[in-house]
């Protein structure tokens, strides 16, 4: 038999996966959709305008991504470590 890789064999990594399988995929690509929507809207008006450096779009780009790790970040954390502690958070 052959053994998985040592990367596969990390308990946190087979959390991350499971997790993601039973993530809300429907949802994740409809907000895709609609972030890509927004942004061909503002590529179109910055080519509409004469001077195109495409600022905005790049900032947008720039959120998305940033957008898009806190999103992987989120669904990784274990959020039930805190239950402990809600009585304090809460406060």
């Amino acid at each position: 038999m052959t053994r998985a890789p040592a990367f596969l064999e990390d308990n946190m990594l087979q959390r991350i996966l499971s997790r993601m399988r039973q993530g809300d995929w429907l949802l994740t690509a409809a907000a895709f959709v609609l972030v890509m929507f927004g942004l061909a809207a503002i590529y179109s008006v910055a080519l509409s305008q004469t001077e195109t450096d495409f600022l905005n779009v790049k900032k947008q780009v720039a959120a998305l991504a940033i957008g898009a790790a806190l999103f992987v970040g989120a669904t990784a954390f274990n959020y039930r470590l805190f239950k402990n502690y809600t009585i304090v958070l809460y406060i």
